[in-house]
Order: structure tokens, then sequence, then C-alpha cells
């Protein structure tokens, strides 16, 4: 019994403790003070603290959710999905600047873009795609800048398939 009483004690201390340094509350992007450092890039603060967690925001006028990953003040990763659950987008970061794979999709699930960034700049191959999944058009950049824009056939949306910024 005695034993029993210590470790309820103790956990109940854990417990607090841990709630002191990871609250249990939802933190919006909105209720985190934004400064930019000396690049330029916005760090995110909570109660005068880098943030370190997850985001969570409901936009109900857009259709979806937001989360965003950030570590020391700087996004890491945005994930946004639609009301039903599936995947809108999903953005790599380092340190706050656009870096690595990001991708959007339509609401059927297909690919509406993909490419990848390199510090903030699109590098490589971008692709964007119709609803059914066949390619849209390409692009090809350097350093940020658009080297290759090819077009291929531009197909209507089918209904319930239109993502938010473009079909």
């Amino acid at each position: 019994m005695k034993n029993s009483l210590i470790a309820a004690l103790l956990l109940a201390g854990c417990w607090a403790l841990a709630s002191a340094f990871f609250p249990s509350e939802k933190v919006s992007l909105n209720d985190l003070k934004v400064v930019k450092d000396q690049a330029g890039i916005p760090v995110h603060f909570l109660n005068d603290v880098p943030f370190n967690g997850t985001t969570y925001d409901h936009f109900p006028e857009k259709d979806g959710y937001s989360e965003f990953e950030i570590k020391d003040g700087y996004i890491q990763k945005l994930s946004a999905w639609y009301e039903d659950g599936s995947l809108q987008r999903e953005n790599l970061y380092q340190n706050g600047i656009l870096h690595g794979r990001s991708a959007s999709f339509h609401r059927n699930g297909q690919v509406f873009s993909e490419g990848f960034y390199s510090e903030g700049q699109k590098e490589g191959k971008q692709h964007y795609y119709n609803c059914d999944g066949s390619l849209r058009y390409e692009e090809d950049y350097l350093g940020g800048f658009r080297l290759i824009n090819l077009e291929f056939e531009k197909k209507p949306c089918e209904k319930d398939c239109k993502i938010d910024f473009g079909c």
C-alpha cells in the first residue's frame, strides 16, 4: 500500500513537471510571436522563448487543417489536410527555409505538384498534374531560375477534385 502511494505521488509529480514543459493544449501558429532573425528568416516564440513543438490550426473556410513542426523557433515541416483527412500538402524546411521535397495533392488524392527546394529556391524538375494523374506541365530549375517549361494537355477538373490553388 505504501509503495503504491509513493508511486502515485511520483507519477503526479512527473505529470505536473511534464505539463509545465509540454503543455497539453494545442498551440495555434497565431499564438506565436514572430521575429525575423538577422537573415530575415521568421523565428517563432511562445512566452518569449523559441517555440519547440507542433502547431495545430483549423481553417473551415479553406476546408482544411495544418500543422507546423517547429524546432528552436524555426519551421521544419508543414503538413496540411483537407477536412476529410486526406493530405493536401507537405513541405520540408531547414531552419525556417523551404528545403527538400514539396508536394501538393488534389482532393481525390492524386498529386497536384511535386518538386524540390534548395535553401528556399526551386531546384531541379518540378511536376504539375491534372486531376486524373496525367502530367500537366513540367519545369526545370537551376539555382531558383526556371530553365525549361514544358506544357502538356490541361484537362478540366472533375467535381470534388479541384485543389484550392489551381486546376
